[in-house]
């Protein structure tokens, strides 16, 4: 019972559940009818912005910042540009506070990038899990 629900009468508070109750239920049958399609929890993209960009010597070019989904060893990316061009790479590695990961989701990560330069990955790129 809600806080100003013992100023009204009984009669009355059964009446309003009982209707609120069946609007719920009509409400959730008809979704259910009228949804043939299924959500698909992988359609959406996880994006990554580059905060800073590293070079370490004999791995490749590491950037870092936060993951806005989830990302996997060997996901292929693309790295949008601030000019409009685009770069594919694929994750070699994936870091995340000085622990080694396969799996990240939602979190402050660093990405080893397969095949990238330093020079072709700047802060505030736009880096998409493909």
């Amino acid at each position: 019972m809600g806080l100003f629900d013992i100023f009204k009468k009984k009669e009355e508070i059964d009446e309003v559940t009982q209707y609120m109750n069946e609007r719920a239920k009509e409400s959730i049958e008809t979704s259910f009818a009228n949804n043939n399609t299924t959500y698909d929890y992988n359609d959406k993209k996880s994006e990554f912005i580059v905060e800073d960009v590293f070079s370490i010597t004999g791995r490749g070019t590491v950037v870092t910042g936060f993951i806005n989904g989830s990302v996997r060893e060997n996901d292929p990316v693309k790295i949008m540009h601030a000019d409009g061009t685009s770069t594919n790479s694929t994750i070699v590695g994936i870091e995340s506070f000085r622990k080694k990961l396969d799996f990240a989701e939602n979190t402050n990560v660093g990405l080893l990038l397969r095949g990238i330069d330093r020079s072709q990955v700047k802060k505030k790129d736009k880096i998409i899990i493909l």
